[in-house]
């Protein structure tokens, strides 16, 4: 993926980046998709449904991105970022883990609840199973 830097995104930009996260059927390329066509989310979201299907994308997402359930999830997660320690790394931002940012379906957004600097910074993960099988 490439990714051009933009500049901090404004409250009304935040908001819309957020419902369109919360989109049924919009995984992280056609996310990518959306802005790229409209050159915001903002405006991804006020574009009218024939100009989302002319993209190709489902009309599921084009049908929810006005719903109240996706409207209600944005606000939610904007009361969420309001509290300390709470963080969203957003994939055109200067913040957002550059070795992820690399893969051609980096998510689109990062909700971090701490330090987002260990982002950067050698992990471990450890992947299992509670009742695996044979």
């Amino acid at each position: 993926m490439t990714i051009a830097v933009a500049a901090p995104v404004s409250p009304a930009e935040l908001e819309a980046r957020l419902r369109l996260h919360r989109l049924p059927d919009l995984g992280p390329v056609r996310y990518q998709k959306l802005l790229q066509a409209f050159g915001s989310a903002s405006k991804a979201i006020s574009a009218p449904a024939s100009a989302w299907r002319s993209l190709g994308l489902p009309a599921s997402c084009a049908e929810a991105r006005r719903a109240e359930d996706i409207r209600d999830g944005a606000y939610h997660a904007l009361a969420w970022l309001e509290r300390p320690g709470q963080h969203l790394l957003m994939w055109d931002q200067p913040d957002y883990p550059a070795l992820l940012a690399e893969i051609s379906d980096a998510p689109p957004l990062l909700f971090v609840a701490g330090d987002p600097g260990i982002l950067d910074k050698p992990q471990l993960a450890m992947v299992g199973s509670r009742r695996a099988s044979r």
